[in-house]
């Protein structure tokens, strides 16, 4: 995994990045990424056994301030499945919104 951060004040709570990784899982992802993944076999297997989502590579830019997210160029893959999203995540209010997304499998 790769993650580069610049931080934007003194509190650590306002800053922009990009992380990149490879083969890692996703879980208690959003409902929406869940329902897509079990579109296979081996996605309803991780889903079934508590596994997350796996994902071969993946990468996003993010903008944070106090605790929300924003995502610009998130792209997730695996041998199923294929995301593309913009959006954002605003973990205070449990609450997330995409701009665009797109999936592929």
């Amino acid at each position: 995994m790769k993650i580069n951060i610049k931080f934007l004040n003194d509190e650590y709570n306002h800053y922009e990045g990009r992380i990149k990784s490879k083969n890692f899982s996703i879980i208690n992802a959003p409902g929406i990424i869940n329902s897509l993944s079990v579109l296979s076999f081996s996605g309803i297997g991780s889903i079934i056994t508590g596994e997350g989502v796996f994902f071969d590579k993946g990468e996003v830019n993010i903008k944070v301030k106090n605790k929300n997210f924003n995502f610009d160029k998130l792209y997730l893959t695996s041998e199923s499945l294929g995301i593309a999203a913009k959006g954002n995540l605003n973990l205070e209010k449990k609450f997330n919104s995409y701009d665009r997304f797109s999936c592929s499998n």
